[in-house]
């Protein structure tokens, strides 16, 4: 039996899903998900996974992207991948964003900044540049990085871009 894989994205404005088999790209589906990405990804496995006449059980590995990129987005992807893995018994690994899209390509960071990778670095870097959106049906399928579930974990590269409240939320 050929290995399936189930790519999923969600680090950018745009949610995607690829699956893979034998090495080869079975069926790609994206989508702009807002705020939605849980939603946006489950739909989109769905879609993809329906056109190849599967279901979840017949994934051998899921794959998440790792970041850098949406704080939230890869958080919603990893623990996606996680729990897939980890009710169905089956394998996980991850990919970079800068695996999902083309070489030289600046990923965006929050308004005014953009990610680029330079070797085996990530740096930030201030500015409005055209930035490319990851897409799983890019993924290089010798890059995926396979580990424990536990080991998987977000690359976020900078920490959340979170307030805290002006008046602290009452205490009950």
């Amino acid at each position: 039996m050929s290995e399936r894989v189930l790519v999923i994205s969600a680090s950018g404005p745009v949610c995607s899903v690829a699956l893979f088999e034998s090495g080869q790209l079975r069926a790609a589906a994206e989508r702009e998900a807002g705020h939605r990405a849980s939603q946006a990804l489950i739909e989109l496995s769905q879609e993809v996974l329906a056109k190849s006449n599967l279901n979840l059980a017949d994934i051998e590995v899921f794959v998440a992207d790792r970041g850098p990129g949406s704080f939230i987005g890869v958080r919603v992807g990893v623990t996606l991948v996680k729990s897939w893995g980890f009710a169905l018994n089956r394998r996980v690994g991850s990919l970079s964003s800068f695996d999902l899209v083309p070489p030289q390509s600046t990923i965006q960071s929050r308004k005014g900044f953009y990610f680029i990778r330079e070797g085996d670095t990530t740096q930030i870097l201030p500015g409005d540049v055209p930035c490319e959106a990851p897409n799983a049906h890019r993924a290089p399928l010798g890059a995926i990085r396979e580990c424990s579930l536990e080991a998987l974990a977000p690359d976020y590269v900078l920490e959340p871009s979170i307030s805290t409240p002006k008046v602290p939320y009452a205490q009950a």
